[in-house]
């Protein structure tokens, strides 16, 4: 049974369901955290106004974290939600520093299972998240989200 769990949420329906793959493998008493990583910002203009990188990671930060409260909100349950984002450049590198500081005992993900010239060029997050921690990674597949 895992106490703390880390979901990454990427925007996609199938991410969303990850929660409803848990039932069974979770302690009664366990916190979920649902993540969002988000690129670093560049400072840039806009109409000839400058637009800082802070203001615009806060702005990424608000809605990628009111995204994250519309989830949980559909979810419901009595498990303990939280959201959180990261800023990373990689997405990977992301959930593993952001799993390793909040010491979660799995994270659980969804895969969008991409094959052939795909995979080459968008890479696989899941593989590249397992490669680089020794915590627990469970992976979703498209086929076994559908279900739920």
């Amino acid at each position: 049974m895992y106490g703390k769990v880390l979901i990454p949420l990427d925007g996609s329906p199938e991410a969303q369901r990850v929660p409803g793959m848990l039932e069974g493998k979770l302690s009664a008493d366990a916190e979920v955290i649902m993540l969002t990583v988000i690129p670093p910002a560049r400072s840039h203009t806009v109409g000839g106004q400058l637009v800082d990188a802070s203001q615009e990671e806060e702005t990424e930060r608000d809605e990628a974290l009111g995204y994250c409260r519309t989830v949980v909100d559909r979810i419901g349950g009595d498990l303990t939600y939280r959201c959180e984002t990261t800023v990373s450049e990689s997405v990977a590198e992301g959930i593993v520093e952001f799993a390793k500081t909040e010491d979660v005992d799995l994270i659980a993900m969804y895969t969008h299972g991409r094959k052939g010239l795909a995979k080459l060029i968008k890479g696989n997050i899941a593989a590249d998240v397992r490669k680089r921690t020794t915590i627990d990674v469970e992976v979703f597949r498209p086929a076994e989200l559908a279900r739920v």
